[in-house]
Formats: C-alpha cells, structure tokens, sequence
C-alpha cells in the first residue's frame, strides 16, 4: 500500500523541504496542496482527501486543499463541514509524477 500511495515518496520531500536553508513555516504550507503531497490518480482510485499543518506547541491545526484551508485551534475549534470536489490533474502534471518513479 505505501508503494501504490507514494507514502515514502511524500515522507522523503518532506524532509528535504524542512531541512531547506531558510525554509519557513508558510512556505512548507504553501507546498501541502501541491504535488507530491496532493494528488488525485483516477486510474488506481486514489486521491489525498485532505493535508495539515500541526502545530502542537501553539494549539493549532489547518486542513489543507489546493483551493482551501481550514485553521483550528484548541482555543476556538469551530465545528463544520466542507466538501471537497476533486478535479483531474491536468496531464503535463501526470506526466512528472511517471518520471519521478523510482
């Protein structure tokens, strides 16, 4: 399973982005709803249903989608919903994430 959701594709791009010189907090959420982190393969069913951005030591947590974020926090959680409508990658993107394989 990890293999088939490129789980240790994203673990790895991870942590080059956290050990980036001069990489900050909104840069490194600025990434979540991009590639390698998001992503929708309809051949195989799969698609990311959310990311998010924890900040423990601060009480917050934000919910990531390319076209909406949702911040938390423990201090004024605010109870909803929100239904995201997934949209096929556009094929040039497919296309890098084939040559990226290894």
């Amino acid at each position: 399973m990890a293999a088939a959701s490129r789980s240790l594709v994203r673990e790895a791009h991870i942590g080059q982005l956290i050990g980036s010189h001069g990489m900050t907090l909104p840069q490194l959420s600025a990434a979540l709803p991009m590639p390698p982190f998001y992503r929708v393969i309809e051949v195989q069913g799969f698609a990311t249903v959310y990311n998010a951005n924890y900040q423990p030591g601060e009480g917050l947590a934000q919910c990531v989608w390319p076209d909406r974020s949702w911040p938390q926090s423990f201090a004024g959680f605010s109870e909803g919903s929100y239904t995201h409508r997934y949209r096929a990658q556009p094929l040039s993107l497919a296309a890098s994430w084939g040559q990226r394989r290894q």
